[in-house]
């Protein structure tokens, strides 16, 4: 089954991977990069709310839009679209942000 990389900034990749399994390779297909394409955007949605934290940390919009991507990356949603460990991307996203400011 194809696995795409979230490559972090300071080193290390997570792979993730589709859990649905389809006769259709077109389908599956579709499906496995639109999954992808999803984490992707999150994880970049994160990184870049974290760092508005950084810069103020009383941003109540930004603390609201970090826990909303904390709780899709603990979904269902995320657990059906790939095996990764929402916990680790969370820790490794958090240790980009650190390092890169």
């Amino acid at each position: 089954m194809p696995h795409w990389k979230i490559k972090f900034l300071f080193g290390g990749t997570a792979y993730v991977q589709k859990k649905f399994a389809r006769s259709n390779t077109f389908f599956n297909d579709g499906y496995t990069k639109l999954g992808n394409d999803i984490i992707i955007q999150a994880a970049k949605d994160y990184r870049d709310v974290l760092k508005k934290l950084n810069k103020n940390s009383e941003n109540s919009m930004a603390k609201h839009t970090k826990r909303e991507i904390e709780r899709f990356f603990h979904s269902s949603l995320f657990g059906m679209i790939t095996t990764m460990d929402p916990d680790m991307l969370i820790r490794k996203l958090n240790e980009e942000v650190v390092d890169y400011e």
